[in-house]
């Protein structure tokens, strides 16, 4: 929690009882409103609603971060029984990890309440957003070890594909990973299929810029395509970046 951050006054208190109250459960989180300081001290909230179903959350957890990490409440004795810790390599994606290395040893938990207020900094830029890429991709290997699939070989040092070939041999190791949890069922199928399109289709607009239409062509042939759920908002913004993808490719 940043020094900007707003905590309500009953937010560890309600997170406390959530705990005493769900043995099972090694962390729990919550609802936000992430906010940015307009002119006259005025403030323009925008709700996060993060998952809360526990089945989903665990199944989500493996490709991405559903977890506001400032309003995180963590039980230490899962911590240190399962000697789990930040990884300091990975600097904008050390919550992500965390949350991966918990997500195997418990159960993670969002509360619907609202009991915090996270500040957005004007910060953003291309750079930092490579870097954010770049170690979201380190977390996401980590995860596909765990099901003893390899993909780093995919990807350069800055942890992006090396060519569209590479990303099709990414969906392939994607649909491995689903085969082997319909034989363990270690995680909701249904979840674990729409987590799984989720990351596909991350990747897909991550590399948009860098192979152009063609990466588009191959990636609506794929059957986890079909499954990602899009607001009209973001279809818009997509159909843009196809649009602009087919007339122009990063380096070209």
């Amino acid at each position: 929690m940043d020094a900007d951050d707003i905590s309500s006054k009953e937010r560890l208190q309600k997170q406390m009882n959530f705990l005493e109250n769900n043995t099972d459960v090694g962390v729990v989180s919550s609802w936000y409103r992430s906010f940015k300081e307009k002119s006259f001290n005025k403030k323009k909230y925008r709700l996060k609603k993060t998952v809360t179903n526990k089945d989903k959350i665990k199944a989500f957890l493996l490709f991405e971060n559903v977890i506001c990490g400032p309003a995180a409440m963590i039980r230490t004795n899962i911590l240190r029984k399962n000697k789990i810790e930040f990884n300091n390599t990975l600097s904008m994606a050390e919550d992500f990890d965390l949350w991966r290395q918990i997500n195997q040893v418990s159960n993670i938990m969002n509360i619907k309440d609202i009991v915090f207020d996270y500040r957005i900094h004007n910060s953003n830029s291309s750079k930092k957003e490579n870097i954010i890429h770049r170690d979201f991709n380190k977390v996401i290997c980590m995860t596909f070890d765990t099901f003893k699939i390899d993909i780093k070989m995919l990807f350069n040092n800055n942890m992006k594909l090396k060519s569209i070939s590479d990303f099709t041999i990414l969906n392939n190791k994607i649909e491995q990973l689903i085969k082997f949890n319909k034989q363990s069922k270690k995680y909701n199928e249904h979840y674990l299929e729409e987590a799984a399109a989720r990351l596909l289709h991350r990747f897909f607009v991550q590399h948009l810029k860098v192979f152009g239409f063609d990466l588009y062509i191959v990636y609506i042939n794929m059957r986890l395509s079909k499954l990602v759920k899009l607001s009209l908002k973001q279809k818009i913004q997509l159909f843009g970046k196809i649009l602009i993808s087919k007339f122009y490719k990063e380096g070209s």
